[in-house]
């Protein structure tokens, strides 16, 4: 029996790309000589917006959520185990974990606070919906699989005539993080202040 060996398929191909991409994260290599092209470094920016823009959404959440928990159950955040079989507000908690939709309602129900009145929420949202791509989708839009919130579609229209053809990475500006953080802090005060 012969054995052929395995050509990878296309899209084989690019997870190994963008893996032996990442390789290259918190350490600028240049060629052989030590120079750091424009091209990587360029490249190196973005994949280190991409990483950790999510990390900053990922903060507001996880702060409504422990603050949600330290209202209703404190208990759920000491070092104890938590209770089994889990009671009515552990599974409430645990689903808002799951489910960022529940999140949002149980802070309405429980709170009498409408997070997506916060002055910050839309831009927060749209940064969502961005991450979503980002994490997802490794930052390239492919509008067979996910459909365009009215600011992704905005920022494909900057790159392409049609944005239901367009297939590629998503724009993102050198001051996205800077701007997503931001965004985060506004809904995390807003959201504190609200609870006092």
């Amino acid at each position: 029996m012969v054995l052929t060996p395995h050509v990878p398929s296309v899209d084989a191909e690019q997870a190994r790309f963008l893996a032996n991409e990442l390789r290259g994260v918190g350490r600028m290599r240049g060629h052989a000589n030590g120079r750091v092209t424009k091209r990587m470094h360029a490249r190196q920016s973005r994949l280190l917006i991409e990483l950790a823009l999510p990390r900053a959404i990922a903060i507001a959440e996880n702060y409504l959520l422990v603050s949600a928990t330290r209202q209703i159950k404190p208990d759920l955040l000491a070092t104890a185990p938590p209770p089994n079989p889990p009671d009515h507000d552990t599974q409430r908690l645990r689903q808002c974990a799951r489910d960022f939709q529940k999140l949002v309602r149980l802070w309405q129900s429980e709170f009498g606070v409408d997070l997506t009145t916060l002055s910050s929420w839309a831009d927060f949202d749209e940064a969502r919906h961005l991450r979503h791509v980002l994490v997802h989708r490794l930052g390239m839009w492919q509008p067979g699989i996910d459909s365009a919130h009215p600011s992704l579609r905005h920022r494909l229209e900057q790159v392409a005539a049609n944005p239901d053809t367009y297939r590629g990475e998503v724009p993102i500006a050198a001051t996205e993080l800077q701007v997503g953080i931001a965004t985060v802090l506004g809904v995390v005060t807003e959201a504190d202040q609200s609870l006092s």
